[in-house]
């Protein structure tokens, strides 16, 4: 097994063999349904679309603390909107007992129901067909998460960005795609772990799934070169993982989507539970 692969998933089942965090929701103060509309608002390039002022437009907002909070760290997550499926409550509590690393966390989840999806045959691939979330470097206090559809991920990417694990010497289009190369590495072994997978599995599935949107990426989108922006989440983190010496499950067929993440069913359905 690749020594990374191997780490990692030994860290999830370390994880996934201790208690898991309690989750209590909690009642929201003015000051809390302030503070969800200053994030909803603030303007945000990569959410051109104004997801998140929609979604608290149209939904209820519920406040939730993770974590006991006596001698360890205590997260907070707002959710906002309406659910389209079960919300994973326990696997967004699971990636912050294993990223968290003593700090605290501050997540603003919107539970916009907009899809990834691949743009018209000649555009270019941008913020409004691959992005879901945002945050301030090394500020776990800013954690924005704007789309329901893969927001486990998401999670896991900005946990990293807002947990000051970015090189500041290294461009942005290199950060962003070690970054995404981690979280889906992550992303995996957690699956992996809440599956019942054994990790190589995980990580065929994870890693067929990227491959083959990368694949179409480049033949019909020209996306090559950190100039490309989709680059920096998707040909880029292959580089990575590649440099790394990673094995790579072949190329899945792609049917439009444009997570990043593969769809949880699938890791369910490889174990024989969905």
């Amino acid at each position: 097994m690749d020594p990374r692969i191997q780490e990692l998933y030994l860290l999830m089942r370390h994880v996934f063999s201790q208690p898991p965090l309690p989750i209590r929701q909690f009642s929201l103060g003015q000051e809390d349904r302030d503070l969800v509309r200053k994030y909803a608002e603030e303007p945000s390039h990569f959410d051109g679309d104004s997801y998140r002022s929609d979604t608290l437009r149209t939904g209820p907002i519920a406040g939730f603390r993770i974590g006991s909070g006596h001698g360890l760290e205590q997260h907070t997550m707002y959710i906002i909107g309406q659910p389209q499926v079960p919300i994973p409550m326990k696997l967004y509590a699971r990636a912050l007992q294993a990223m968290a690393d003593g700090k605290s966390y501050t997540v603003f989840l919107f539970l916009n129901p907009s899809k990834r999806i691949f743009p018209p045959k000649g555009e270019e691939v941008g913020p409004k067909n691959i992005n879901g979330g945002y945050c301030m470097m090394c500020q776990p206090n800013t954690i924005v998460v704007y789309r329901e559809e893969d927001s486990l991920r998401v999670l896991i990417h900005e946990l990293q960005h807002a947990g000051c694990c970015d090189n500041p010497k290294k461009q942005i289009e290199a950060v962003e795609a070690e970054t995404e190369a981690w979280a889906e590495l992550i992303y995996a072994m957690l699956m992996a772990c809440s599956a019942g997978l054994k990790p190589e599995a995980a990580w065929r599935i994870q890693s067929s799934w990227a491959t083959g949107q990368n694949r179409r990426l480049i033949n019909e989108f020209g996306v090559r070169t950190p100039a490309d922006y989709a680059w920096r989440y998707t040909v880029g983190k292959e580089g990575v993982w590649r440099r790394w010496g990673l094995p790579l499950g072949g190329a899945a067929v792609t049917k439009g989507s444009l997570r990043l993440g593969a769809p949880e069913e699938k890791f369910y359905r490889a174990a024989g539970k969905n």
